[in-house]
């Protein structure tokens, strides 16, 4: 409903003065809050042929290309921001994202410093420096340099979970809990959010909120929802509730990348032991088989089922 509403309000804008910067520029916002990163990234590739001396919302386009690893794109946007003006808040982030990339945090801290020194309420300026030292193990400046962000805009939730990931590595679980709640409350329908207070409630012994935090993680977006499955599946079948932990693992096996082999293999193993269970040993032998290819390391365990399963079968 909110999507349709803001295309009804961004056709009515264009109606009145066209397809502006201004009007481009919010579409390619709302791509990227949406996480819609292809999207957002053509809205910003068609507002710089537009208009190349634009630097408004560079440091948000840098961000997509920090996301999606465009290392060769973010620094021609770098090289050309600094070409227009090298000590605008937006460069300094741009060029600051760039170092972040390739791992240089230390001078990817300075170039924020920078553009928080030019521009004090330059809310990306204090969110990405508290990114950097977090990289750098500066615990204390990372949670001033949010704090910063929050009293700018106490809507950001990326400050809030900044926060949050602070005080995890300060562990300091309670402090955590209080600044990702804030953050999931902002950003319900983002499961990453959910996975973070879920992790947290997990870590302090709170089974029973962190199942209900993975859940809502299941249901908010299917970014994170390996992630929540492979939780929740290992909490439930620690509960004794074997068939919801089954039920979560094959939404894991559904759901899972490529870098998750051992949470794929610890899912095919768990699933086959319970299809023995419920008497089904040719599904077992499906779960089984996909083993190796998911955990090498692994195939022996699941060669060891799969005798047991031919013996007693003779």
């Amino acid at each position: 409903a909110a999507s349709v509403e803001f295309d009804n309000h961004m056709a009515a804008l264009e109606r009145l003065v066209g397809r502006s910067g201004f009007v481009m520029g919010l579409r390619a916002q709302r791509h990227y809050h949406m996480r819609e990163f292809e999207e957002a990234g053509s809205e910003f590739a068609a507002l710089q042929a537009m208009d190349p001396f634009r630097l408004e919302l560079s440091d948000v386009h840098s961000n997509i290309l920090y996301v999606t690893e465009d290392r060769g794109r973010l620094a021609a946007l770098a090289q050309r921001c600094a070409a227009v003006d090298r000590f605008r808040p937006e460069t300094c982030c741009v060029i600051g994202n760039y170092y972040s990339l390739r791992r240089e945090h230390d001078k990817a801290a300075g170039y924020f410093r920078r553009a928080a020194q030019l521009d004090s309420a330059c809310l990306a300026a204090w969110v990405l420096l508290g990114h950097e030292l977090i990289e750098l193990k500066n615990t204390a400046g990372a949670a001033d340099a949010y704090r910063r962000a929050t009293d700018i805009d106490a809507r950001d939730y990326r400050a809030w979970y900044g926060l949050g990931k602070t005080y995890e590595m300060l562990n300091m679980p309670h402090y955590a809990l209080r600044y990702y709640g804030r953050a999931s409350a902002l950003r319900p329908h983002d499961s990453r959010m959910w996975c973070a207070l879920a992790d947290c409630y997990d870590r302090a012994a709170q089974p029973d909120s962190a199942i209900a935090c993975y859940r809502r993680a299941l249901h908010a977006s299917p970014e994170s929802a390996a992630h929540a499955a492979a939780r929740l599946a290992r909490l439930y079948a620690a509960a004794g509730d074997r068939p919801r932990a089954a039920h979560c693992y094959r939404l894991l096996l559904a759901h899972a990348a490529a870098d998750a082999a051992d949470d794929v293999a610890a899912a095919c193993l768990f699933l086959a032991s319970f299809e023995l269970d419920r008497d089904n040993p040719r599904a077992a032998r499906q779960y089984l088989s996909q083993v190796a290819d998911a955990a090498p390391h692994r195939a022996e365990e699941a060669s060891a089922m799969l005798r047991a399963l031919a013996s007693s079968s003779n």
